[in-house]
C-alpha cells in the first residue's frame, strides 16, 4: 500500500475467516475489542468514536479503515485501500436487500475509510445516533450523522469498491436439483427495492 492504513475490525460479533485473512494480508490490523471494550450500554457510535480517538492519538497512520465483522472482502474491495479520497466507503447490500445508505454523499459504516486529515477537521462527535423529537425512536444512524458532518466540513463521501455482507437468508427448494436464496426480510411482507412481491419465488 502506498499509504499507511490502520485497519480496525469491529469485532463485537464473530469475525468471518475471509475478512480476517484479507485484513491480515493487508497488514496494520487491530481489533476494536483490543482498543476499547464494547460493554452494555455502549452504542456502536460511542465505540466508533473511541476508536477514532485511539487512531489519532496512538498511531501515526494516515488513514483509518473501519470494517464490520460481517463484511466479506471481494476482489473489488482492494479499491478501498487504494483510493485517495478523505472519506470513502464500499458498496454493500443491507439486510433488506437494498444498497446500504444509497444516495449521493451517503455511506454505510460497514466498510468506511477516513483520512487522518478528515478526522482532525470534522467536529466531534464523529458518530452519533439521532433520535426523533420526542425521543422515542431512532431518526438516523451513526452512518448518516458522520456523512453529514463530513460534508459540512468540506469532505465529499464517495463510494469505492464493493464488499459482500453476511445477512440472514433462506434457502428455498425449487425441485430436487435446484434452489434459490431469499433474504429473510423477503418473508416479512415489507417492500424491497426492485421487488414487486417479496414472496415471489
Amino acid at each position: 500500500m502506498d499509504k499507511k492504513i490502520q485497519i480496525v475490525i469491529m469485532d463485537g460479533a464473530p469475525v468471518n475467516g475471509v475478512l480476517r485473512g484479507w485484513a491480515e494480508r493487508t497488514g496494520n490490523l487491530a481489533y476494536a475489542t483490543h482498543i476499547s471494550a464494547k460493554t452494555y450500554p455502549d452504542l456502536v457510535a460511542m465505540w466508533r468514536n473511541r476508536i477514532c480517538d485511539w487512531f489519532l492519538t496512538m498511531t501515526d497512520s494516515t488513514h483509518l479503515l473501519l470494517i464490520d465483522a460481517d463484511m466479506v472482502p471481494l476482489p473489488e474491495s482492494d479499491e478501498l485501500l487504494a483510493t485517495d479520497a478523505d472519506v470513502a466507503g464500499a458498496m454493500y447490500i443491507d439486510p433488506n436487500g437494498g444498497i446500504a445508505h444509497e444516495g449521493e454523499g451517503n455511506l454505510g459504516c460497514g466498510a468506511l475509510r477516513i483520512s487522518r486529515h478528515a478526522l482532525e477537521t470534522i467536529p466531534r462527535p464523529w458518530f452519533h445516533f439521532e433520535l426523533t423529537d420526542n425521543g422515542t425512536a431512532q431518526a438516523a444512524c451513526e452512518c448518516l450523522w458522520f456523512c453529514r458532518r463530513a460534508q459540512a466540513a468540506g469532505f465529499r463521501p464517495i463510494r469505492v469498491g464493493r464488499f459482500g455482507h453476511i445477512v440472514d437468508t433462506v434457502v428455498v427448494p425449487i425441485n430436487q436439483d435446484s434452489f434459490k436464496f431469499k433474504l429473510l426480510s423477503d418473508f416479512s411482507g415489507l417492500p424491497r427495492p426492485d421487488k414487486s412481491s417479496p414472496l415471489d419465488i
